[in-house]
């Protein structure tokens, strides 16, 4: 199984535990903060992995650096994933998390790309409308790319909409050689 479905899979399963016990919040910030760590020392991860050290002191190390900023949840996660081999993802399980919780709080992420800066206002009319399209709560993440020429590019998991300037002038110039 390829590492980011295992992530996936690990970031769910601590997200709908937390959700259970009223945690979610506080294990997404600690995702966060653990992403953060690993991220600036990856060597840590390789320590972690390194099943020649006893699992006790790898796991000590872990108390020691993060202690009581992370729920206890958090280090009997690390206990299971230390214990399983699974160092090594553990980065990408901490990216997972977040996108965990917001499914299990029904909250969609549409990646929105414009060629220049969109207003607020058309920013809240395009997430209500997507939210009318799909039945969910949308997040968007909006990015510049002046190569579009206009109009907006919206992606949601599988569901891409295209109404930019660029793509409407491919198809014209495709019809005009047909």
């Amino acid at each position: 199984m390829r590492g980011g479905k295992l992530a996936r899979r690990y970031a769910q399963a601590l997200a709908e535990l937390a959700a259970e016990r009223g945690l979610l919040e506080s294990i997404v910030a600690g995702a966060q903060l653990v992403g953060e760590v690993l991220q600036q020392e990856p060597s840590l991860v390789w320590a972690l992995a390194d099943e020649r050290v006893p699992l006790e002191e790898r796991l000590s190390r872990l108390r020691e650096l993060f202690g009581d900023r992370l729920p206890p949840l958090f280090h009997h996660f690390f206990r299971l994933v230390l214990t399983k081999g699974r160092a090594p993802i553990l980065p990408e399980i901490c990216t997972e998390i977040p996108h965990a919780a917001d499914r299990l709080q029904g909250v969609v992420e549409a990646d929105v790309t414009v060629a220049k800066p969109l207003p607020e206002d058309q920013q809240e009319a395009l997430r209500l409308r997507l939210e009318e399209l799909t039945g969910q709560t949308v997040r968007l993440v909006v990015q510049e790319d002046p190569s579009l020429l206009g109009g907006v590019v919206v992606r949601m998991g599988d569901l891409v909409l295209d109404g930019s300037v660029a793509t409407r002038l491919k198809r014209l110039e495709a019809q005009l050689r047909n």
